[in-house]
């Protein structure tokens, strides 16, 4: 059986939780998928969160429009004659291959442009209280010191 191993980076537009970003790298992994003629693949993913949504059909979540797009593609690419696979593997363990995906996503961040992504609702709460922390500490310290 031919192996192709196709590793990628994208920069996102803002901070996100871990199964956001690995949504969005589910659903950039379907967009390549689409586009080669390999015909049997299988998904790697050490995000049981992000898998859940998908088997779940977690469309009402937060993480609901990128979970969406991600069926959508996958129906697609399955219509087309794909045949794929969603395995999990554990997290923070030497795996052949894990270790050059986790490499490719610190390097993501020194991409640009980024790919524009949702802000859910989740990490919408963490970004403004990350603010908020930040301005009560320069206030802080302009007014202390």
């Amino acid at each position: 059986m031919p192996s192709d191993t196709i590793t990628g980076s994208f920069h996102l537009s803002h901070r996100t939780s871990s199964t956001c970003a690995e949504l969005y790298a589910t659903l950039f992994a379907l967009q390549e998928i689409n586009k080669s003629p390999t015909r049997s693949w299988v998904v790697y993913t050490d995000s049981k969160s992000a898998l859940q949504c998908l088997g779940t059909l977690g469309i009402r979540g937060s993480l609901g429009p990128v979970v969406v797009d991600i069926l959508e593609l996958l129906r697609k690419v399955c219509n087309d004659g794909h045949r794929i696979a969603f395995q999990w593997v554990p997290g923070h363990v030497a795996i052949l291959g894990k270790e050059e995906a986790d490499r490719a996503a610190v390097d993501a961040h020194h991409l640009s442009p980024p790919y524009t992504t949702i802000l859910p609702r989740w990490d919408r709460r963490s970004l403004i209280s990350s603010l908020g922390t930040r301005m009560t500490s320069t206030w802080w310290q302009r007014n202390i010191t």
